[in-house]
């Protein structure tokens, strides 16, 4: 007799700008931490000096999306400030649907939070 499959996963949540909000199941979250590079040269053209400054984490959230409760448009917008892994001033950068043959229909939300920045 075969067996009733189970999802088990943690749900995703993020803040639409009407207040609304959603879920589906996490599949992956890539978090970096990225920002910019200057770089002091001696005379002779060595490097002696590498100065990072503007730090900021990079998420890429990809989560399994329904087609009924999840539609493109239930994403976040660019701009939008959204909580992801625990981060509430991450800013919505990229959006976007994956349709993969045998494979589920996956959202995948690219968002930005600057270490010196405080979004309104």
């Amino acid at each position: 007799m075969p067996t009733t499959p189970t999802i088990q996963g943690q749900s995703a949540y993020w803040g639409i700008p009407s207040g609304t909000y959603g879920a589906g199941v996490v599949t992956r979250i890539i978090r970096d931490l990225d920002g910019e590079t200057a770089f002091l040269y001696d005379g002779n053209g060595y490097t002696i000096s590498e100065i990072l400054y503007d730090d900021k984490e990079t998420f890429t959230v990809e989560l399994v999306m329904d087609s009924v409760n999840f539609p493109f448009s239930a994403l976040p917008t660019r701009g939008t400030v959204i909580t992801i892994d625990g981060v509430a001033t991450c800013i919505a950068q990229k959006r976007g649907i994956t349709y993969e043959q045998k494979g589920w229909r996956t959202a995948n939300i690219t968002a930005v939070s600057f270490a010196n920045l405080t979004p309104s």
